[in-house]
């Protein structure tokens, strides 16, 4: 029996043929261990910035900071494309 670490078992039973951490890496899809290290640091930097005086006496001031930092791509990609014009046919 083939016990390769490329090869998986499925559910079934089945090998699946394909090395998913490939197709994964190509799919840009987390894998697990990836979304548990960015669980940890999300969770771990809440606990710190949490604990602060100033964060914790004026949380709404964070929130909103937070959405206005989340939407500022969004706004400077339009506020480029309006200065650009429309979008080449090239």
């Amino acid at each position: 029996m083939d016990n390769a670490p490329h090869r998986r078992r499925s559910r079934r039973g089945g090998a699946i043929d394909a090395p998913t951490g490939f197709f994964a890496g190509l799919l840009e899809i987390a894998t697990r261990a990836d979304v548990l290290a960015r669980l940890g640091l999300c969770v771990g930097a809440g606990y710190a910035f949490g604990n602060v005086p100033i964060v914790k006496n004026n949380f709404s001031l964070v929130t909103i900071g937070i959405v206005i930092v989340s939407i500022l791509p969004m706004v400077v990609e339009y506020l480029r494309y309006r200065r650009d014009g429309r979008i080449s046919a090239d």
